[in-house]
């Protein structure tokens, strides 16, 4: 949980980066202020809050849903999020938040497939006429020694591409190395010391705890006056059916959909952009506004 309350956040590169953004170091103006302290001295009539990503992201990019290691508990979430937008409200101001996408929805999950692949062509190579799943260290009753064919609903990161390249996760028979793509509980010697694999399992466990989350959003932002913009529900539009603006067509497509940076999660300019009018829309709504909203096209 990235703590707003605290100067001071745990871990070297949140440190580093809080502390670029701060300036928060001793011998400052602001030594010792957080960022919730930070934004008030501003005294804004506009506030956009938009955290709880990181608190369900970790499990993507660790490849195994831990809770309270790469998940954060609901009962801890809630305490957190309520402190920070509580001390972010204030008389006259206009609060507005965002809610946590679907994992699911992102590139950077969505982009390789369980089988193996063409290099050249990007398509499924067919043995028997039928695609050849990649391998995994996760045994079942039809496999009980490992490595073992991954089913067709696990998630694929794109981290897994680096070892692709070298064989792991293709079977000997197409030329691989015949070794296991690591998960949460399995990493082969010399490789990623991460996961790259998520099973249907802990896709729904990453699933129900960004559904948990959302529901305390939703509550704290009911309690304290907040605009609530669904940033799920846009991710999943986009995931499924794009957005069209004019004759541009935008989607969850890594590289080419227009719309996410090429670490496949977070968004780019344009999808910012995107962000924006939603919060735009928002605010014109709630409060009978008129901001004009970006010329995506």
């Amino acid at each position: 949980l990235v703590d707003l309350r605290n100067p001071n956040p745990a871990g070297n590169n949140v440190n580093m980066s809080a502390a670029l953004v701060l300036r928060n170091v001793a011998g400052s103006p602001l030594a010792g202020r957080n960022a919730v302290e930070e934004a008030n001295m501003l005294t804004p009539n506009l506030v956009t809050l938009w955290i709880g990503n990181n608190d369900v992201l970790g499990a993507m990019l660790a490849g195994v849903a831990a809770d309270g290691v790469t998940l954060t508990p609901r009962a801890a979430f809630s305490a957190k999020y309520t402190e920070v937008i509580t001390g972010l409200r204030a008389s006259g101001r206009t609060l507005v938040v965002l809610n946590i996408p679907d994992v699911g929805a992102l590139p950077f999950a969505t982009t390789v497939p369980p089988v193996v692949v063409n290099p050249t062509t990007r398509q499924p190579v067919l043995v028997g006429g039928n695609p050849v799943p990649l391998l995994g260290s996760r045994t079942s009753a039809t496999c009980p020694t490992a490595p073992c064919p991954i089913p067709a609903n696990t998630l694929v990161t794109l981290q897994a591409i680096q070892l692709l390249n070298m064989g792991i996760g293709i079977p000997t028979a197409l030329g691989g190395t015949g070794q296991p793509l690591p998960d949460g509980s399995f990493v082969p010697p010399g490789t990623l010391n991460t996961g790259v694999l998520l099973y249907a399992d802990e896709v729904a466990a990453i699933r129900a705890r960004t559904d948990e989350l959302n529901a305390e959003i939703a509550a704290a932002a009911s309690a304290n006056g907040a605009i609530l913009v669904d940033t799920h529900a846009l991710f999943d539009e986009v995931l499924t059916h794009g957005l069209d603006f004019g004759a541009i067509e935008l989607g969850a497509e890594f590289l080419t959909g227009g719309l996410f940076s090429a670490d496949g999660v977070h968004p780019n300019n344009i999808g910012h952009a995107v962000i924006a009018d939603e919060i735009i829309q928002a605010l014109n709504e709630a409060r009978d506004l008129d901001i004009p909203r970006p010329n995506i096209a």
